[in-house]
């Protein structure tokens, strides 16, 4: 961390006046390296989190939270799960700008852990819908980022690519995920709105159910099954298809391919494990990814592997354009549409 917890808790009792703080610790976690972050407790006993950007990117990424924050603000209270908002703000005399932000109470999902038949499965599908049943327009008027399928798969082809010339993604990993690429009838759905970035730390929980919500500003329209896609990462296949059937009881027009898609992003999170990995040199990552990419191999060899294809014909649509609900192949749900 580039700053003292001092400088910071004394930023964050600039953000609100007459906020007194009686203890500070540094906050890690997916913000290190990007910002400077404390869990600060107050004389009340509330807990707090300080943000501070450390660099260009950072606050880029901060500020398109903040858009998305003000953008759901009016739903707080009709959204099952909850999420962090701004406190107050403390502006330096160079410009920069540190948010104190009210702390989210709950605890990172390990997908290993999660027990298949538990009550918390349930409120997974239910939060993970939820956001995916946000109306399309909230989004797109807001001027938030949109990808047709057929940008998706070219984002995807591209990342598959540049795993490839590594050398260190196995061949026969390599023509599965090809495969599954070209196939145009596995990316016939109706995108959603969707997290964009939701994992076990941006999903949290308390007492067998999801709590929160964080890290909301790459909210945009997109595939629902990238969302859940950290989901497929285990070998509980119980848990997959639980999950997979109370979601489908959330969202009735999810499409009947989206657990291959999810299997297939699962897959990939691999190659861009590797390609971070090598990009900072770091050693650790690219031998965890390697490690996995040649247990997937074993996997697919021996026909364990899960099937990436295509569950039947599904209906033409055109992938560069969102499926008009009015066509009613897939109809837009309407069971949130009076949130806002």
């Amino acid at each position: 961390m580039a700053r003292s917890l001092l400088i910071l808790a004394s930023l964050a009792k600039d953000a609100v006046a007459g906020l007194d703080f009686v203890q500070v610790k540094e906050l890690g976690g997916q913000d290190e390296g990007k910002f400077d972050s404390v869990l600060l407790t107050s004389v009340a006993g509330n807990h707090y989190v300080l943000r501070s950007p450390a660099n260009a990117d950072a606050v880029a990424e901060l500020d398109a939270e903040l858009k998305v924050i003000r953008l759901l603000s009016n739903s707080r209270d009709k959204l099952p799960f909850t999420f962090t908002d701004v406190m107050g703000v403390a502006e330096e005399p160079n410009g920069r700008r540190s948010y104190l932000f009210n702390f989210v109470y709950g605890n990172p999902i390990e997908v290993g852990a999660i027990d298949a038949s538990s009550s918390l499965v349930g409120s997974i599908a239910r939060n993970v819908a939820a956001i995916h049943n946000l109306p399309r327009n909230l989004v797109e008027t807001a001027g938030l980022p949109q990808y047709a399928p057929v940008d998706i798969v070219r984002g995807r082809i591209t990342e598959l690519d540049r795993a490839a010339q590594t050398g260190r993604v196995p061949g026969v990993v390599l023509s599965r995920w090809e495969r599954a690429l070209e196939d145009v009838n596995l990316f016939r759905f109706q995108t959603t709105v969707i997290h964009g970035n939701l994992n076990g730390d941006n999903l949290l929980e308390q007492d067998e159910a999801v709590s929160g919500v964080l890290n909301l500003g790459s909210l945009r329209i997109g595939d629902p099954a990238e969302d859940l896609a950290w989901l497929m990462s285990g070998e509980d296949e119980d848990l997959a298809y639980n999950l997979l059937l109370a979601y489908q009881r959330e969202r009735v027009s999810a499409d009947a391919n989206l657990r291959q898609r999810a299997n297939l992003y699962s897959e990939l999170m691999l190659a861009r494990l590797l390609l971070q990995g090598l990009a900072l040199g770091d050693e650790v990552d690219v031998e965890n990814a390697v490690s996995y990419l040649l247990l997937l191999a074993a996997n697919v060899e021996s026909g364990i592997a899960p099937s990436l294809a295509p569950t039947g014909m599904a209906p033409h649509v055109d992938l560069a354009e969102p499926i008009d609900a009015e066509s009613g192949l897939l109809e837009e749900p309407k069971a949130q549409d009076d949130l806002f």
